[in-house]
C-alpha cells in the first residue's frame, strides 16, 4: 500500500484517511490535466471488493461527489468521485476500481488491457444544475462566472449562456432589423401623419412592445436550453439570469407599460412579454454580488451613473433569503468572494 504522492492536500488527506481505517489499496495510472501531470488533479486507486464501503465513507466524509462518465457505460468494479480541494483551489476526480487480490491488476500497477481508466469530463451523479450569477453593474458578475467555468472545466461539461444578451432567433433577425430599418427611414424622411393615422406616440409605444417582447422571446428560448443542458447532466452557469425580483436590468423594466399596451396589437405583445418572462423558472443555484452604489460606480465604466446606483439600491433592497439566494459582499477581494462562491456552489451540488 502506497501514498497517493500528490501536491493535492484533499487526496493527501484521503490517503491518510484510508491508512487510518485500514483499507487496502494502491495507486494506478489515470491521466490528468495536462497542465497537473507530475501533480496530478485526478488519480486511480485499486480496492479489494471487501473495503468498499469504508472507502465510500471516506469519499464522503471528505466531500467527495460520485460522478460517471459522459460518453461511456458505467461499469460494476469502477467509480468516479470528484472533490474540491478548497487549499489548492481545484476539482480532484479519484477513480477507485474494485478487484479482488487474484484480479488486480498487472504488475506495474496498470489496468488490465482492454479496461483502460475513462478521460475527459463527467457528470455527477446528483445531476446537473442551472447556476445564475447576478448582480448591480460594476459587482464583479462577469469576473465570477470566468472563475466557475475555469474551476469546473475540464473535469466535468460546463456550458455558458449570457441571458442577458441571448443569441438572436431568426425572428428575431428579421424583426429587429425591420423596426431599426423603420426607425432610420424615419429620421431620413422626416413627415406629418395624414389626419386619421395611429398618433406617433402609440405607434412607438407598439414598436417598443414588439423590441421586449422579441428579447424577451429569446431569453425564454436561452432558458429551456439551459434547462435542457442541466438534465442531460452539464453545469450551466448563467451571467444575468432574469428574476421577477430584479425590475431595473435582464428583464421586463419596472413601471407602467405603454399607453401602446391598451390597444389590441398592445396588449398582445404586452401579454407576450408578461408570458415569456413569467415561464422562466428559478435557477437550481443562484449567487447575488452585492456592492453599494458608491463602489458600484467607480467600477462600472462609462455606464450612466444613475442608472448604476439604481440598480445597486435595488439589489440590496431586495430580502434575498426569501428565495435561497447565496448573497456574497462584491467589495472584498476578489480571491476570497470566488473561494466563497466555489465552495458554496460545491456544497449545493
Amino acid at each position: 500500500m502506497t501514498g497517493l504522492g500528490s501536491s493535492f492536500p484533499l487526496l493527501q488527506e484521503l490517503s491518510d484517511d484510508l491508512s487510518g481505517r485500514d483499507v487496502v489499496w494502491r495507486r494506478g495510472e489515470m491521466d490528468g490535466d495536462p497542465e497537473t501531470r507530475g501533480g496530478s488533479n485526478a488519480i486511480e486507486i485499486l480496492v479489494r471488493p471487501a473495503d468498499t464501503r469504508r472507502l465510500i465513507e471516506s469519499l464522503n466524509r471528505l466531500g467527495f461527489k460520485e460522478a460517471r462518465p459522459l460518453a461511456s457505460r458505467r461499469r460494476a468494479r469502477l467509480v468516479d468521485y470528484c472533490g474540491y480541494d478548497g487549499q489548492a483551489d481545484r476539482i480532484v476526480r479519484v477513480r477507485a476500481c474494485f478487484r479482488a487480490e487474484r484480479d488486480d491488476a498487472t504488475k506495474d500497477g496498470r489496468p488490465r488491457a482492454g479496461e483502460s481508466t475513462h478521460r475527459g469530463p463527467v457528470t455527477l451523479v446528483s445531476g446537473g444544475a442551472l447556476i445564475a450569477v447576478v448582480g448591480a453593474d460594476g459587482a464583479g458578475k462577469t469576473t465570477a462566472v470566468d472563475a466557475l467555468e475555469r474551476w469546473l472545466h475540464p473535469q466535468f461539461r460546463v456550458v455558458r449562456i449570457h441571458m442577458g444578451k441571448p443569441p438572436w432567433s431568426w425572428a428575431t433577425y428579421a424583426i429587429k432589423g425591420l423596426l431599426k430599418a423603420v426607425s432610420v427611414l424615419e429620421k431620413l424622411r422626416p413627415r406629418r401623419s395624414p389626419p386619421g393615422a395611429v398618433a406617433p406616440g402609440n405607434a412607438l409605444g407598439v414598436r417598443y412592445l414588439l423590441w421586449q417582447a422579441t428579447t424577451a422571446r429569446d431569453r425564454y428560448r436561452a432558458y429551456r436550453r439551459a434547462r435542457r443542458l442541466a438534465a442531460r447532466g452539464a453545469l450551466v452557469l448563467c451571467d444575468r439570469f432574469p428574476l421577477p425580483e430584479l425590475r431595473s436590468m435582464d428583464g421586463r423594466r419596472g413601471g407602467p407599460l405603454p399607453t401602446a399596451s391598451r390597444s389590441w396589437t398592445g396588449g398582445l405583445l404586452a401579454n407576450r412579454l408578461e408570458h415569456y418572462y413569467t415561464s422562466i423558472g428559478r435557477p437550481d443555484l443562484l449567487v447575488v454580488l452585492s456592492i453599494r452604489p458608491d463602489l458600484a460606480r467607480g467600477r462600472s465604466g462609462d455606464d450612466p451613473e444613475d442608472r448604476v446606483r439604481q440598480r445597486a439600491l435595488e439589489v440590496l433592497s431586495i430580502d434575498w433569503s426569501a428565495v435561497d439566494a447565496r448573497v456574497l459582499d462584491a467589495e472584498r477581494n476578489v480571491s476570497e468572494v470566488h473561494q466563497e462562491l466555489k465552495s458554496w456552489v460545491w456544497s449545493r451540488l
